[in-house]
């Protein structure tokens, strides 16, 4: 009994300094240290998301939405840096994990058309209810405090709550959907929209 315990014993010993010393942890460290690589997404002009595989799976890709219509992009119309898909791993296999256009570029910053159309149409939305000339500028300089975090976020955040209170239950809802779409998770919950 002995004998068989000494020997499963070093067996472990072996094992854990295997593990400790051998290939593993050097090639988990590796791996890390590799920049990132995406697939392709391909995106139509009014944010439809066509794929996240466009490079793995050209069979998906269409060069119209098959939702709107629109023409399809796989690239920043402004810099030509491609949209980035899903992240490329092989060792993880993504199943049913929900993924969503980009507002702005990750190479120069430039909103993507469909996020520019989204403002437009919340602005377009905002001169229906608010006829005051001063107001609807307010609001047409602070819709792009709602996209992104900044300084000026909360005063933006106030201002589009007062629009949907005064636009009712006529234009409130889509105005609030609007804005769904172009702020950011943490915008959506000041906004009480999450």
């Amino acid at each position: 009994m002995d004998n068989r315990r000494r020997a499963l014993e070093d067996r472990v010993a072996q094992s854990i300094h295997g593990l400790y010393s051998g290939n593993m942890f050097r090639d988990f460290y590796e791996q890390q240290r590799q920049p990132r690589r995406y697939d392709g997404q391909q995106v139509c002009l009014n944010g439809h998301l066509v794929t996240n595989y466009a490079n793995t799976n050209p069979e998906d890709r269409k060069k119209f939405c098959p939702d709107c219509g629109q023409p399809t992009i796989m690239a920043c119309e402004s810099c030509n840096a491609p949209l980035q898909g899903a992240e490329i791993d092989p060792a993880v296999v993504v199943i049913g994990f929900g993924f969503s256009p980009p507002a702005f570029c990750h190479e120069c910053g430039v909103s993507h058309t469909w996020t520019r159309r989204k403002i437009d149409t919340a602005i377009e939305l905002a001169a229906e209810v608010e006829t005051d000339p001063r107001e609807l500028e307010k609001l047409r300089n602070s819709i792009g405090d709602l996209t992104t975090e900044t300084p000026r976020t909360p005063l933006a955040v106030a201002r589009f709550k007062k629009l949907v209170v005064k636009a009712g239950n006529t234009m409130g809802p889509a105005i609030s959907k609007l804005l769904t779409d172009i702020a950011s998770e943490a915008i959506q919950k000041q906004l009480g929209l999450k």
